[in-house]
């Protein structure tokens, strides 16, 4: 139905839009990389540092926070 209601409204044209669908992009991703995560420790494969997932946990806050502020604020928009 979000793809929809973006194409019928001509949504998807304006950059914040755009921008907002790149980020759940990266976000997708994200998801990706801790099942790959995930998967390494379940097989005792880890090599990351205790640093390292401390950083990647918190990029989908960061994400989710933008994500939000674009919704809500709709910068360049017309």
């Amino acid at each position: 139905f979000g793809p929809l209601l973006a194409w019928l409204t001509g949504a998807y044209l304006d950059t914040w839009m755009q921008i907002k669908f790149v980020l759940v992009l990266v976000m997708s991703g994200m998801h990706g990389l801790y099942v790959r995560c995930w998967r390494d420790f379940a097989n005792d494969r880890n090599t990351h540092s205790a640093r390292f997932y401390r950083i990647i946990n918190e990029i989908p806050a960061l994400l989710m926070v933008l994500i939000v502020i674009l919704v809500k604020v709709q910068p360049f928009g017309e």
